[in-house]
């Protein structure tokens, strides 16, 4: 049982996934507060990607417990690295990295185009007019990544994230954009890639010039 690694070319990033299924319970170590919680969980599958995720932070030899701030946000206490995770159809991902991160993985074959206006502004739709295939979760993923990275409560998909642009090579996706109010001027750039069946995202803030 492998964890399997997607090379996003970020220096700074480890980035881990695996299938949850696979892994034996009794093989994840667990800091002492993390056995408290696993035994509090009634549903099989959030055990399931509780489990998983910690397998991947021992698979990277991070001897830290996964904390969580009051709006649900891991991170690891009293350390200077960020870290992210995303769950979906019993996979798991977990990112490690010296920069602040958000990630995220969704089934590759995912119909997003339902709720599409809840999501994609008329400009990101112009952008993406000339893009066939499954661009709506391209842009959900991407979104959702974002989300995670900015840690802003109640940050509007459609309206407050802003996709501007848009370029692909054999194996990624490159997305620039920014996040409008809040007197923000970071802009972002989200790299994703499909494997296996699902699509990845990781969004970090672009570096300034």
């Amino acid at each position: 049982m492998t964890p399997i690694s997607i090379d996003f070319q970020l220096t700074a990033l480890n980035f881990l996934y695996m299938n949850s299924l696979l892994i034996d319970e009794k093989a994840v170590a667990l800091f002492k507060e993390e056995i408290a919680q696993s035994k509090n969980f009634t549903n099989r599958q959030r055990k399931e990607a509780f489990l998983g995720i910690r397998f991947l932070r021992n698979s990277l030899g991070i001897n830290k417990p996964i904390t969580y701030k009051l709006n649900g946000k891991p991170f690891l206490e009293g350390d200077k690295n960020y870290i992210s995770i995303s769950h979906s159809h019993h996979f798991v991902a977990f990112a490690f990295s010296e920069i602040p991160i958000g990630i995220d993985l969704e089934k590759a074959d995912r119909d997003a185009s339902r709720i599409i206006n809840k999501f994609v502004s008329d400009d990101e739709k112009n952008l993406y007019q000339e893009v066939k295939g499954n661009w709506p979760l391209e842009l959900w993923c991407a979104k959702e990544a974002v989300y995670k990275l900015y840690d802003i409560p109640g940050l509007s998909f459609k309206d407050g994230i802003q996709i501007q642009s848009r370029e692909q090579n054999q194996l990624t996706y490159l997305l620039e954009g920014c996040v409008k109010g809040a007197g923000l001027n970071k802009t972002f750039l989200v790299k994703l890639a499909e494997a296996h069946g699902f699509l990845f995202a990781v969004a970090h803030f672009r570096a300034e010039p």
